[in-house]
């Protein structure tokens, strides 16, 4: 028998950390490929690259990371240190702070701060991009400010569902009196289960009221189920 002995808490990674970095980890075998190739890329098409195709992913989650601390950001920080490092070809001993100034990055935690900050104050200018992430800022910058009340199904609904299915559509009339219509599913159901019984549920509805619609769903799995059965 081995025992392993247990990982300290301050070196353990959050769980969404390590599914960020396993991405980029795969995203980073290609751009390593294209510099090693015998012509190679520049280190302006390599720094595009890693902009595009890697950092993007820490853009798109920054509203999500940036509620994690700053010890918890660390090895997303490590990792485009060694990014920086492999672009440059420069060894582990050079300072980051001159690598970032030849690339003319920002340490990527500041950068999840700035992306939060910019989103946050283009809310606050056009609130209907997002009306209830607009109606947090306010408040939280003036708590007198009322806050967007939630319908009396919805207290049931987020109390008791753990996981489940919704549809939504901006035009149509809500089809039950409080305007939640719902059905509880059994407690061993499954997420695909839970997410085809949503389509069945959005097609009985438009079928019913004899409406054209469209039903956007992202689980592969229901889509693929609903593929085959067809």
């Amino acid at each position: 028998m081995r025992v392993t002995p247990a990982i300290p808490a301050r070196q353990r990674v959050h769980p969404i950390i390590k599914d960020l970095l396993d991405r980029l980890e795969q995203r980073f075998i290609p751009v390593k490929w294209l510099a090693n190739n015998i012509k190679g890329v520049s280190i302006p098409v390599a720094k595009t690259i890693y902009i595009v195709f890697l950092r993007s992913l820490v853009d798109y989650l920054s509203p999500a990371l940036c509620h994690l601390s700053k010890t918890s950001l660390q090895p997303l920080e490590k990792f485009q240190n060694k990014v920086m490092q492999f672009i440059l070809g420069c060894p582990a001993s050079t300072r980051i702070v001159n690598m970032l100034s030849e690339l003319n990055l920002k340490p990527l935690v500041d950068r999840i701060y700035t992306n939060v900050t910019y989103f946050s104050i283009k809310c606050l200018r056009s609130p209907h991009l997002a009306p209830h992430y607009s109606c947090v800022i306010r408040a939280a910058l003036d708590p007198v400010t009322p806050r967007l009340s939630l319908r009396p199904g919805g207290r049931t609904l987020v109390c008791t569902v753990c996981a489940a299915c919704a549809v939504f559509s901006p035009t149509m009339e809500p089809p039950g009196g409080d305007g939640w219509v719902g059905r509880r599913l059994p407690n061993a159901s499954s997420s695909t289960y839970c997410e085809l019984n949503g389509l069945l549920d959005a097609v009985t509805i438009l079928t019913e009221r004899g409406l054209d619609g469209v039903i956007v769903c992202d689980s592969k799995s229901a889509l693929h189920v609903s593929k085959t059965c067809l």
